[in-house]
């Protein structure tokens, strides 16, 4: 969650909910007596440290001219260190409240890039100190847990290729980041955590998506493919091998589906080459083919 660093009324707001905002993006400005204070502590704290160094110079020169003793010189340069480090504070504090120019506000400023999705503030409301006023998701830090099946589980592996399916259908590749050792639960399903290859503001924290991962395959020798690459063809399932001239239909005997792959019994050897995503293409070429020829 982004904070107000002072209580106040909000001026401005400069971004809404849904909207991405770079590292130092200014969300909104908040009018606060506290804003004024900070400032004149600061202009105080640097005025005091300016008239301290101006009088250790002059400490410094006449030292050196043998007028004034060592002493008096070396005290001038304490309260001189003293002054700055005070300013140095009054400036760090003022620097993190996001201080505005003019001394009267503080800026809400966003600390990394990302998308707006939460957001409590509104224009001329008045606002706490440390009070909640917007929450932004990273690009890179959205994250899917998934549920997979007991049976599934042992075929799942960290480092392993994925694919989120967002609300409109189409696929974000990710990979497996972790999988949990137990199931718990009714439905004694275990959990997959999933995350974006590449950064992307397509995913909306707390929406419901889908999740197809690529499972290895099962010691038995048994092998897995896309669900989509399996089709129906007059009540048969079938993938459709490549070969020299083509694709052929081969009828398969399927075992479970889950995550959106599935289990070849039989009909195929591993290292064959089927089609996958476009197999439903492939099946509608061969039909319109064999509809020419009769």
């Amino acid at each position: 969650m982004i904070v107000s660093r002072a209580a106040g009324t909000v001026l401005r707001v400069q971004r809404r909910l849904g909207e991405g905002v770079r590292a130092g993006d200014v969300l909104a400005t908040v009018e606060s007596p506290e804003a004024a204070a900070m400032a004149s502590e600061r202009r105080v704290a640097q005025a005091r440290a300016d008239l301290s160094r101006r009088t250790y110079e002059r400490e410094a020169s006449l030292f050196q001219q043998g007028v004034t003793p060592r002493q008096e010189m070396e005290s001038a340069k304490a309260a001189l260190e003293v002054a700055q480090a005070e300013a140095q504070r009054a400036t760090t504090v003022a620097e993190a409240a996001h201080l505005t120019s003019d001394g009267r506000a503080v800026a809400v400023v966003s600390p990394i890039a990302g998308k707006i999705t939460a957001q409590s503030v509104t224009l001329g409301a008045y606002v706490a100190q440390q009070a909640d006023l917007f929450r932004v998701a990273g690009l890179g830090a959205v994250q899917v847990e998934a549920a997979v099946t007991a049976g599934d589980l042992g075929r799942i592996s960290p480092g392993g290729q994925a694919a989120i399916l967002l609300s409109n259908g189409s696929p974000l590749p990710a990979k497996i980041q972790a999988v949990t050792p137990t199931v718990s639960g009714s439905a004694r399903a275990a959990t997959v955590v999933v995350r974006p290859e590449q950064p992307s503001d397509r995913l909306v924290v707390g929406e419901g998506v889908q999740v197809r991962l690529r499972a290895k395959a099962n010691n038995n020798g048994e092998l897995s493919v896309p669900e989509d690459a399996v089709q129906n063809i007059d009540g048969t399932d079938a993938l459709f091998v490549r070969t020299e001239n083509g694709f052929r239909a081969q009828p398969v005997l399927v075992g479970t589906r889950s995550g959106g792959m599935a289990q070849i019994l039989s009909g195929v050897r591993a290292g064959e080459q089927v089609a996958t995503r476009n197999a439903f293409l492939v099946k509608a070429e061969m039909n319109k083919a064999a509809g020419d020829d009769e």
